[in-house]
């Protein structure tokens, strides 16, 4: 499994699951530990997927999820990219 193959099975996982997203949100190192990440991944999930989960509503509506979906792709792709 890919770094973004991973990081979006998290993010999906917290966009649909609240639970998860307040693990992310208060664990991240917990997370990419637990997910496995090298420390790039695990960089860009404290850095920049978690200030991002903290900001979406609660819940995110099903109709909603494929937006964020896409938006945590690109953030995520970029900074692979880096």
């Amino acid at each position: 499994m890919t770094g973004m193959e991973k990081l979006m099975d998290i993010v999906d996982k917290a966009i649909a699951d609240y639970g998860f997203r307040q693990s992310v949100a208060y664990s991240p190192e917990d997370v990419a530990v637990t997910w496995g990440l090298t420390s790039q991944e695990a960089h860009i999930l404290m850095r920049i997927v978690r200030p991002q989960l903290e900001i979406l509503p609660v819940p995110v509506e099903p109709a909603n999820q494929p937006k964020e979906h896409a938006r945590f792709v690109l953030l995520i792709e970029q900074a692979l990219k880096k």
